[in-house]
């Protein structure tokens, strides 16, 4: 235990400092690694064609760790028999990315390079990574936009698994049993089960591996809209009204009529005030603004990297294209002509953040050291995408600190 009480500014300071000398030897062992693997001088020098393959396998390694690679099937993607665009077909404009981070990096026109110049250049990646990726989480969201019918931020899982089979969506292969796993489905109606899609572009499922000490996952734009709210209100607690006040003033005009009735509810069943990090009006910003506001978990589910959610469940984390016509043939239902996305009612107003915290402790462990953990991570001092740590993947499921 780290933080076995209260956190101050000193502490957060040297657990950054830890964290980052951490990382430091982490991204010097994997550099190691490859130049051992390519039998590459550790004191001599590499020529600019060599660094860029050395660059290009690091990556590579942490495309690996995140789709679960066995050590065999890794040694043909690095090796080029087997084509890593397999796995992750936005490889070609991740190297143009991974190039114009070396011109930025090296000497202008050297030609000869250290296994120093390398190291630096990794741990520079590690931290520009997360904001060249959630230009990709982008573009997902845009394609996930473009499957919606009636509901906004919703889509019939019928229309997900028909645009990878037809459209070309590569991407759009996750298990019914996966999805559930990760939040990201809306099965009011049994019979016609719909994708949430931010609760999906936010998944484990679209994170990257960076680090045996956390994920780099997409933004979750919801937290502009916190952020916002919680300058306007500055309080964690607020009255209904004070609240839509401020929705009012600094956010966008939310979606479907009735909502700010619904926040007088949720106000008049919690002592007249509503809990601006609590699971209630998480949901009602999920209403509010479903594209941006990803719908909360009210059971105990962990986030699960598909290697860990198939060690966990022994099921595939993945549909192939006959699983996927099974699923188009067994629910040839047609899709409602409303839109109606139910309230879970009667749900205990527990903050969001001490939900979090509760799924981030390791069992026996303790909460302030995680808790500081998310605090440096916010801050931006580790790296510019949303970070999950590594025990909020792993929860309930087996070790693997880099799968």
């Amino acid at each position: 235990q780290c933080f076995a009480t209260d956190v101050g500014i000193k502490d957060l300071g040297l657990l950054a400092a830890s964290l980052d000398e951490l990382v430091h030897q982490e991204v010097l062992q994997r550099a190691k690694n490859v130049f051992k693997a390519k039998k590459l001088p550790m004191f001599g020098h590499i020529d600019l064609k060599q660094m860029q393959e050395v660059l290009e396998q690091v990556m590579m390694g942490y495309i690996c760790d995140s789709a679960g690679i066995q050590q065999e099937e890794r040694e043909k993607y690095l090796s080029g028999e087997l084509d890593i665009r397999e796995k992750y077909p936005s490889w070609p404009s991740l190297q143009q990315f991974l190039h114009s981070l070396q011109d930025v990096m090296l000497p202008a026109q050297a030609t000869r390079f250290h296994f120093e110049d390398l190291t630096g250049l990794v741990k520079e990646l590690n931290e520009h990574y997360g904001r060249w990726q959630d230009g990709e989480c982008q573009v997902l969201s845009n394609e996930l936009k473009d499957l919606e019918a009636q509901c906004p931020g919703h889509i019939n899982l019928r229309q997900f698994y028909s645009s990878h089979l037809h459209q070309n969506k590569w991407q759009f292969t996750e298990s019914v049993q996966y999805l559930r796993s990760l939040g990201a489905l809306e099965e009011s109606e049994t019979n016609k089960p719909r994708l949430i899609s931010t609760n999906y572009v936010l998944g484990a499922n679209n994170c990257v591996s960076t680090s045996q000490f956390y994920s780099q996952c997409c933004v979750n734009q919801c937290d502009a809209h916190l952020r916002k709210l919680e300058k306007a209100v500055a309080q964690a607690e607020v009255p209904a009204d004070d609240l839509q006040a401020a929705i009012t003033a600094v956010l966008p005009e939310p979606d479907p009529e009735g909502l700010f009735e619904k926040l007088q509810e949720i106000a008049k069943r919690h002592g007249g005030k509503v809990t601006l990090h609590g699971l209630q009006f998480a949901e009602w910003l999920h209403h509010a603004y479903p594209r941006e506001c990803p719908a909360p978990k009210f059971k105990d589910q962990p986030e699960e990297l598909s290697s860990h959610f198939e060690s966990r469940t022994h099921m595939s984390s993945t549909f192939s294209d006959a699983d996927m016509e099974a699923y188009l043939e067994s629910h040839n239902v047609a899709e409602s002509q409303k839109c109606h996305i139910p309230w879970t009612e009667e749900v205990p107003n527990v903050p969001l953040q001490a939900r979090r915290l509760q799924e981030m402790t390791p069992s026996g462990g303790s909460t302030s050291w995680w808790a500081a953990f998310a605090a440096v991570s916010a801050l931006g001092s580790l790296v510019t995408a949303r970070v999950v740590t590594r025990n909020e993947m792993n929860a309930e499921a087996p070790t693997d600190p880099m799968a």
